[in-house]
C-alpha cells in the first residue's frame, strides 16, 4: 500500500489566512506568534527573530538564534533534533533553554500528520539580566549586544499565563488543523470529480 502522501499546512491553509492569525493574535494578547511548516521554516513573517528560539523558528540568515547552541547563529541539526525530540509530547514541543527561556511549539495535526506548528515567543518567569546575557553571547561566539538584544526581547510573564498562552495556541492549532483538513477533503472530492468525469469521456468514446 503507498504511503500516504505529505501534507503541507501552507499547501492547504492560504498564507494570508495564517498571517492574519499571527497577526490578530499578537494584537489581543500581547504575544508575539509564528506558523512554521514541520521542519519549524517559518511561512509568516517573522517580524522580530531575536524573539523567537532558533531550533523552533529556522532561519536561513541566522535572525532566529538558539542559545544551546555553540555559536549561537550557526545550525546544529542533530543536536537540534535531539532538542526537538526529546521534549515533544502529544500537545507541544517545549524545552527551557539557556537562560532560562521557556520556548513552545503546539502541533498541527491532520490525519495524524503533523503538518505544522504554532511557535509563541520565548518567554521568562523573571526579568533577565542583560549583563549576563552579554557575557552569555561573548561566551558563544557571539557580539555582546545580540545577547544584550535578546535579553531585552524577553517577555516576561507569569507561569500561569505561560500555560494560558500555550492552552490558547493550542485551540488555534486545532481550528487551523480543521480547516486544512477540510481543504484536504475538498481537494480529494475535486481529484474525484475529475477522474469521473475522465473515466466517463473514455466510456463514452469507447462506445462511439
Amino acid at each position: 500500500m503507498p504511503d500516504a502522501p505529505e501534507l503541507k499546512l501552507a499547501e492547504l491553509v492560504e498564507r494570508e489566512t495564517l498571517e492574519e492569525l499571527r497577526h490578530l493574535f499578537e494584537r489581543v494578547t500581547g504575544v508575539p506568534m509564528v506558523f512554521t511548516d514541520a521542519e519549524h521554516w517559518p511561512i509568516v513573517s517573522v517580524q522580530n527573530p531575536l524573539l523567537f528560539c532558533g531550533t523552533l523558528v529556522r532561519s536561513e540568515d541566522g535572525s532566529t538564534v538558539c542559545l544551546r547552541r555553540r555559536k549561537w547563529d550557526t545550525p546544529e541539526p542533530d543536536v537540534e533534533e535531539r532538542l526537538r525530540e526529546a521534549n515533544r509530547s502529544r500537545e507541544w514541543v517545549t524545552h527551557r533553554c539557556n537562560g532560562d527561556f521557556r520556548d513552545t511549539a503546539v502541533p498541527v495535526v491532520v490525519e495524524g500528520q503533523t503538518i505544522g506548528f504554532v511557535v509563541f515567543a520565548r518567554t521568562r518567569l523573571e526579568t533577565p539580566d542583560t549583563d549576563v546575557f552579554r557575557r552569555m553571547a561573548e561566551g558563544a561566539g557571539m557580539s555582546p549586544d545580540i545577547g544584550e538584544r535578546v535579553a531585552r526581547c524577553a517577555l516576561v510573564m507569569p507561569e500561569d499565563r505561560v500555560g494560558a498562552v500555550a492552552g490558547l495556541l493550542r485551540v488555534i492549532a486545532s481550528l487551523v488543523a480543521s480547516a486544512a483538513y477540510e481543504s484536504l477533503r475538498l481537494q480529494q472530492v475535486l481529484k474525484l470529480e475529475k477522474l469521473r468525469d475522465e473515466l466517463t469521456h473514455m466510456i463514452v468514446h469507447d462506445l462511439r
